[in-house]
């Protein structure tokens, strides 16, 4: 992986590092797509000033190709955090559902059944429909 970065806190090189994480994911790259994550999440918790909803979807990038990868306990944990850091996300409990299940067992499917009921609980009290 030839892709190194180092950012001066630079959001817009920042975004651009997110926006490639995404592209490789797109492309069913989820190694290199990682790489781009992990760069621009050093990055994100460098800048005073970043905000908490890309930092969250940063996050949330990071967990999705941690998935695609197998590494599902890195997944679960980085679901983990992202629902700590937001507990009224709504998606973030849903894709954690989702990586519960395709985790599959009995103990996937009993926490995916935990994460999607109070993610319905969540749309609820938020009025989401």
């Amino acid at each position: 992986m030839g892709y190194c970065f180092e950012l001066p806190g630079h959001e817009v090189k920042m975004h651009a590092v997110n926006s490639a994480g995404a592209s490789m994911f797109k492309l069913n790259r989820p190694a290199e797509a990682l790489h781009f994550f992990d760069v621009a999440m050093a990055a994100q918790k460098r800048i005073a000033t970043v905000d908490l909803k890309t930092l969250q979807q940063t996050t949330l990038n990071r967990a999705a190709a941690l998935v695609k990868l197998g590494r599902s306990s890195e997944s679960l944990e980085t679901y983990t955090r992202a629902i700590e850091a937001a507990p009224l996300d709504v998606v973030s409990r849903l894709l954690r559902a989702n990586a519960w299940k395709e985790i599959g067992g009995l103990d996937g499917r009993l926490q995916s059944a935990i994460d999607y009921i109070t993610a319905l609980e969540l749309m609820a009290e938020q009025g989401i429909e």
